[in-house]
């Protein structure tokens, strides 16, 4: 283990949430869910190491998706790792916030 780093959680079963979280990405996007996928097989397995995970992958660029889809997938994916966690869901961003600079002209 990693300095730094908490232990993991052993009330959730990380790989199974991983693994709903990865289906969850390629019913989503299909293929092109190989990036995303690889962030979440990498995550720590805590609450924190996923959250740090969906960060990155809402800040992803993926050719041909449109990324309020990845966005929205994240959304989601913060919702089940609240569900299975205990903890609560964050509220819903209306936009992506790179999405509202791009607007504001």
């Amino acid at each position: 283990m990693q300095e730094g780093r908490e232990p993991p959680d052993d009330s959730i079963d990380w790989c199974s949430l991983v693994e709903d979280l990865q289906s969850l990405a390629v019913s989503r996007i299909g293929k092109r869910a190989k990036r995303i996928n690889g962030l979440l097989e990498s995550a720590h397995q805590s609450v924190a190491g996923i959250q740090a995970a969906l960060e990155q992958i809402d800040h992803l660029t993926i050719t041909f998706v449109d990324p309020v889809a990845i966005d929205n997938l994240v959304y989601e994916m913060e919702q089940r790792l609240a569900a299975r966690a205990g903890i609560e869901p964050p509220p819903r961003r209306t936009l992506a916030p790179w999405w509202s600079d791009m607007t504001d002209d």
